[in-house]
């Protein structure tokens, strides 16, 4: 965020730059998100899984 905050400062167009930032920290959530469902589904196998 620092580097996004600096190019938005130095060019004028803060919305287009935080945007992008925006984007990105999407995007390597979704997919560190996707990343623990697997490594949790590996986990769990053998396991019966909890009703509510």
């Amino acid at each position: 965020m620092n580097q996004i905050s600096t190019a938005s400062n130095s060019t004028q167009m803060p919305f287009f730059f935080y945007s992008v930032g925006a984007v990105i920290y999407l995007i390597i959530t979704t997919c560190s998100d996707f990343v623990f469902r697997y490594v949790e589904k590996v986990a769990m196998r053998g396991q019966q899984r909890a009703r509510l």
